[in-house]
């Protein structure tokens, strides 16, 4: 197979992070990974885009990191921050035309009658009479999806695409799983955000669950962990390993988790997918933060 490389770029807060992976086969090799830090709040320039010259600023900084890429795609990391969110029921028997024309009408009526952005259906799971089956859905609206692609347009000859974080966060475990030969496992995700965490739960037969949460504390995340679990019929002794990464991970979360799973807590760390050691780096540098986009650069 022909080596192919993807570049992974996520803003939070003042910092760009970005990532571009070489996958050859089953093998991924990493070409670059770092922050950009900006003297502003990048994300709210990216998203809110009021700031014209800071956009611009934003769009040179992607030059420079990416000016002898040799991907053949931009993945955009969103954050569930800036994503509508809504559960959509269907019956298992529904064509996928009618399914599709179902969630866009839902999309358009939750949004405001906007009939423009992007929309990311995914199924969370069915119910034991298998006559429904409940899909998760994000939208992203239109002006962040022009604004994403203007700035992509650096960039003429790659493709331009746009990932909500925490599917990006579960493809890189289902990698990381692949790559170590782990056997599967029932696992809780937490990507953790100011003021809000994403979740993902992914069983051991591949099915994967997201959503996000506003949580302004700890003990938050760990509260609406508990009840994601709990409405998809799961308890905390049936999780084998709960996997925390983001840009605000602390200390007392981890403490606050193990005394509901014990020591099937720890952060998550990307590297083994792209045979990347810790060691590598400096102390405390924040690997697990770069989940979201190893997940978007190697999937």
């Amino acid at each position: 197979m022909e080596a192919v490389s993807t570049a992974g770029v996520e803003f939070v807060g003042n910092l760009m992070r970005y990532a571009e992976v070489e996958q050859r086969d089953n093998s991924y090799k990493l070409l670059r990974l770092g922050n950009c830090e900006f003297e502003f709040d990048v994300s709210g320039v990216v998203y809110g885009g009021a700031d014209a010259d800071k956009l611009n600023t934003v769009r040179e900084a992607l030059g420079d990191v990416f000016q002898d890429t040799d991907s053949s795609s931009f993945k955009f990391v969103l954050p569930t921050s800036v994503l509508t969110s809504f559960a959509s029921f269907s019956a298992v028997s529904a064509k996928e035309d009618a399914v599709r024309s179902q969630i866009g009408f839902e999309t358009h009526l939750l949004n405001g009658g906007a009939s423009d952005g992007d929309v990311f259906p995914g199924i969370k799971n069915d119910y034991s009479a298998s006559e429904w089956k409940r899909m998760s859905v994000f939208h992203l609206p239109g002006d962040i999806s022009d604004r994403l692609q203007e700035l992509g347009n650096m960039f003429p000859a790659q493709r331009k695409e746009v990932i909500p974080s925490p599917i990006a966060s579960t493809s890189a475990l289902q990698l990381l799983d692949a790559v170590t030969q782990t056997s599967p496992t029932t696992t809780l995700l937490m990507g953790c955000y100011r003021e809000r965490t994403d979740y993902g739960l992914v069983q051991a037969n591949g099915e994967r669950q997201v959503e996000a949460r506003f949580t302004p504390t700890d003990s938050d995340r760990v509260y609406f962990g508990l009840e994601s679990l709990h409405r998809h019929g799961c308890t905390a002794s049936q999780i084998e390993r709960v996997l925390v990464y983001g840009h605000n991970v602390t200390a007392q979360l981890l403490a606050m988790l193990e005394v509901d799973f014990g020591n099937q807590v720890s952060v998550f760390n990307p590297g083994p997918i792209v045979s990347l050691e810790e060691a590598r780096f400096e102390k405390g540098f924040p690997l697990h933060a770069f989940v979201p986009c190893l997940g978007a650069s190697s999937g």
